[in-house]
């Protein structure tokens, strides 16, 4: 069973203290009932990743999905409000926007661009407002771009 113990060194404080939060607030057990930043390297990353899922992927709790990974899987290929899409992306959301509070990540030594674009597929607008739309975001940042547009453009 895999701890947060090898994990920590990749989050602030105040994201422990977002993490303590979460467990304390969506897990059932009693153990995790007065869970501090100073217990938090004998939970277990499993309990952690369960506890972030079902929080709401605000910009702190994306980033720490980020962080320390996410065992949860999104499609990616997924249904947005359009107003909110437009609010967010703009007029052409194949532009890309950059995600600034996505942490730094490197790939073969290089840092990567945290550009999130969407591409809308044709004659998909429902009745309600929404489309239907690729998400094209680099492997690194796919889980957390996907859980946080889920939570805020649906």
């Amino acid at each position: 069973m895999e701890t947060m113990a090898g994990h920590l060194h990749k989050v602030t404080f105040k994201e422990q203290l977002i993490i303590c939060h979460v467990i304390r607030e969506y897990s059932n057990e009693q153990r995790y009932a007065h869970l501090t930043p100073a217990l938090l390297p004998f939970v277990s990353l499993q309990d952690v990743r369960e506890a972030l899922g079902m929080q709401r992927a605000s910009r702190p709790v994306a980033a720490i999905i980020a962080k320390i990974g996410s065992g949860t899987k999104y499609l990616e290929r997924t249904i947005l409000n359009a107003r909110k899409v437009a609010k967010v992306f703009g007029p052409d959301p194949s532009k890309g926007r950059r995600f600034n509070w996505l942490p730094p990540t490197l790939d073969r030594g290089k840092p990567i661009d945290p550009v999130v674009a969407l591409q809308v597929l044709p004659r998909t607008r429902q009745s309600n407002g929404s489309i239907v739309c690729y998400v094209v975001v680099h492997e690194a940042f796919r889980q957390p771009v996907l859980a946080w547009l889920v939570d805020n453009l649906t």
